[in-house]
């Protein structure tokens, strides 16, 4: 059963070291293009004024003077911010009257901060621009009408008070004029006595706010603490800050993009995503020859020692080599394998099981052998036993059943008559390894993994996890005792450069060979040579 697919701090660094090349080369455009935004763009300046709110005092000496409520801070701060300051302010500057969409661009260059203390409150205003000269200009202005906005308040606070004077007069005089047109005179002359004391209080009143509000000064509560001054350096374009953003860009862009679609893409690509697709226990990975069918001395070895528990059994063992859909996936492994085991010692045997012809075979033309081919063994399993010897690099190796390679099917199940074969070739032969087609392209895969005592599926790296998932219940379910996976890649590491040369024997057996049990005789007779293709 599949296992659930994790990520290991393991895999994480595989994933890092794999997608660098794209993430560096994404981050290196990156950067370039960065530089050259930053070469053409033009130079930005800001300026900066301040002004400090702080409780001012009611009077200077002797001279009384007006001031303005106490608000908070971000009060001034909102006041910049809603345009009406900033337009007066640049109204003053060149006269020219703007729009309220002129003056809301014109606030994307102005930035207003504010910092709070115990006793006052420091108003930031900057602004920035391409002239610099300009921007400071920009900066003081908004600082002044924003020192006279506040001292308006103060006038607005007077101004008010006269107001406020004025209407409670006329609400006495609207009293008595109501009583005096309804002719009710001795109600007119009852409001006229109650409020002369009131009236003439407020006439006072409304006299000395007058007289205030014309002759007493206005202080604010904002002062200037900076005049802004031409900047020198400009803010914009930074380039180091461009580029150690263009870099963490570039970084998360690349690898981004790689997550993503390795998220989409379901191949197996590594070992570890092959055993959580299969749930089966990986060997490793194995580098196929792209040409020829010798694999490495280093991947023979792994593969050898990964089955050398079943081959410990007694009796004849039986290994299949199989691959998930297609046949390059284990091109030279069972060959390879038979060639280590015989050279171990152990009595090998290859049977290649492709009888409908579906793969490219070894590249051995059967017609030059005077000899039976697997089809006859399959149909009279009793006939007399003729295999092919095979020799690498003009060594004896192993003996070998090739499919006649006509592709014509076999009447009836392949099970039953695999199994009665493998049964008589154990009295021959120590290990018989099977070169199974894919498991995916038919029924002969299934009927060899049940003789078989230990299988090894091969899974290129480039498979479909649902596929190589299948492949894998279909394995399990045809009961070899032994199942491994095998992740193989084409590769040229530790192959040979040419095809290997193998030298293909016709061995011809002693008397009485051709019958279950009988003795088998050692010298092979005559020779042939054959070119291997890849497959």
């Amino acid at each position: 059963m599949a296992r659930p697919r994790t990520l290991t701090f393991a895999d994480a660094l595989q994933a890092l070291r794999r997608g660098a090349p794209f993430a560096l080369l994404v981050t290196a455009i990156a950067v370039v293009v960065s530089f050259l935004m930053t070469q053409r763009a033009t130079p930005v300046y800001e300026a900066q004024a301040a002004v400090v709110a702080s409780r001012a005092a009611s009077s200077l000496g002797e001279l009384d003077v007006v001031v303005p409520p106490p608000v908070d801070a971000r009060v001034y701060q909102r006041a910049i911010n809603e345009g009406a300051i900033v337009h007066d302010a640049l109204l003053r500057l060149d006269g020219r009257e703007r729009g309220v969409a002129e003056v809301t661009r014109f606030l994307e260059k102005v930035r207003v901060s504010i910092e709070v203390h115990d006793l006052s409150s420091v108003v930031s205003i900057a602004v920035r621009d391409a002239n610099p000269q300009q921007a400071a200009t920009y900066a003081n202005a908004i600082a002044e009408r924003l020192m006279e906005w506040d001292r308006e308040r103060g006038r607005e606070m007077l101004t008010a008070s006269v107001n406020a004077i004025e209407r409670a007069i006329q609400d006495i005089d609207l009293q008595i004029a109501a009583a005096v047109q309804a002719e009710d005179q001795i109600n007119a002359q009852r409001l006229q006595t109650l409020s002369a004391t009131r009236r003439e209080s407020l006439v006072r009143e409304l006299e000395v706010a007058q007289a205030r509000s014309a002759s007493t000064p206005v202080v604010g509560l904002l002062k200037s603490l900076s005049v802004a001054q031409p900047p020198v350096e400009p803010v914009a374009p930074r380039p180091v800050f461009n580029a150690f953003v263009a870099v963490l860009l570039g970084l998360l862009l690349g690898y981004g993009v790689q997550f993503g679609r390795w998220s989409l893409d379901d191949r197996v690509r590594t070992p570890g995503g092959l055993g959580d697709a299969t749930g089966l226990p990986v060997l490793g990975r194995l580098l196929v020859p792209r040409r020829g069918l010798r694999l490495s001395e280093e991947a023979v070895g792994l593969l050898h020692a990964g089955l050398m528990g079943v081959l410990r059994r007694e009796g004849t063992t039986v290994i299949g080599v199989a691959s998930a859909t297609a046949f390059d996936e284990k091109s030279g492994v069972a060959l390879s394998l038979a060639d280590a085991l015989a050279r171990s010692g152990y009595r090998t045997l290859l049977v290649d099981l492709d009888v409908r012809r579906l793969g490219p075979g070894y590249g051995v033309d059967v017609t030059r052998f005077a000899v039976p081919l697997l089809e006859a063994y399959l149909r009279d399993p009793n006939l007399q036993f003729e295999p092919l010897g095979f020799a690498i690099d003009s060594k004896r190796s192993f003996d070998a059943l090739l499919p006649s390679g006509s592709g014509e099917a076999l009447a009836g199940p392949l099970e039953g008559r695999l199994a009665a074969l493998i049964e008589r070739l154990g009295s021959v032969y120590d290990v018989v390894v099977l070169d199974v087609p894919p498991v995916l392209s038919g029924a002969d895969a299934l009927a060899a993994a049940s003789v078989c005592h230990a299988l090894a599926l091969c899974v290129g790296a480039q498979t479909k996890r649902e596929d190589a998932r299948a492949a894998a219940m279909l394995v399990e379910r045809s009961g070899p005792e032994t199942a491994i996976a095998l992740m193989t890649e084409p590769g040229h590491e530790g192959t040979p450069r040419r095809p290997a040369k193998v030298d293909v024997r016709a061995v011809a057996r002693g008397k009485g060979a051709g019958r279950a049990g009988s003795a088998v005789a050692s010298e092979p007779t005559p020779r042939a040579y054959a070119r291997v293709k890849p497959r």
